[in-house]
C-alpha cells in the first residue's frame, strides 16, 4: 500500500522504482516510456503544439545541456559536437517561433516592444564584452537571434496588413 501512494506522488519516484526493481533493460525501457508520457502529459491548460511552457522548458534543457558543453570542453569530440549544432539551431528556431507566435496572436508591434527585447537580448552581453574586452560577434548567438528577431519583425510588423486583426480579433492575411 505504501508503494502505490509513492508512485502516485510524483514521476521520479515511479522512476526510481523501476529502475531498481524492474531489471536493468526492462526498467530502462519503461523509465524511457515514462519519460515519453510525461513529456506531453501537462496539467497546464494549453494542449496545443509548441506552447509557451512547452518551448520554455526545451529552451531550458538545451541550456543547459549546452552550457555543460562548453564548460566540459566536449568540443573537441565530433559526434557530440555535431549533436551541439543541432541543439543550437532548435533552440534559435524556438526562439524564432515564440517571437512570430506573439506578434502574430497579439498584433503587438510597437517601438516599446522592440526596445524591450533587443534590451532583454543583448544587454548582458554587451556588458560581457565589455568586461572581457571581446568583440560583439564572439558571441555569435547572441548577434544571431538579434538578427532573427529583427527579420521576424521587419516581415510582421513593418507591413501591418500581414497580420492586422479586424474588430473580431481574426487576423487577415494579405498578400
Amino acid at each position: 500500500m505504501r508503494e502505490a501512494i509513492l508512485l502516485d506522488q510524483q514521476f521520479w519516484i515511479r522512476a526510481i522504482y523501476l529502475l531498481i526493481n524492474g531489471g536493468a533493460a526492462v526498467g530502462i525501457n519503461n523509465l524511457k516510456c515514462i519519460y515519453i508520457y510525461e513529456l506531453f502529459y501537462s496539467c497546464s491548460c494549453q494542449t496545443t503544439v509548441l506552447n509557451r511552457e512547452q518551448t520554455d522548458e526545451w529552451k531550458g534543457w538545451m541550456q543547459l545541456i549546452i552550457l555543460i558543453y562548453h564548460i566540459s570542453g566536449a568540443s573537441t569530440f565530433l559526434p557530440v559536437y555535431m549533436h551541439i549544432r543541432v541543439l543550437v539551431a532548435a533552440y534559435l528556431f524556438q526562439t524564432g517561433y515564440g517571437h512570430f507566435s506573439y506578434f502574430w496572436k497579439s498584433g503587438e508591434y510597437g517601438i516599446a516592444r522592440i526596445c524591450q527585447i533587443l534590451f532583454r537580448l543583448n544587454f548582458l552581453v554587451v556588458v560581457l564584452c565589455l568586461v572581457m574586452n571581446r568583440p560583439y560577434q564572439f558571441y555569435y548567438f547572441v548577434p544571431l537571434v538579434t538578427f532573427w528577431f529583427m527579420v521576424i519583425y521587419g516581415t510582421l510588423g513593418i507591413w501591418p496588413q500581414a497580420g492586422k486583426k479586424d474588430e473580431n480579433g481574426i487576423v487577415l492575411v494579405y498578400v
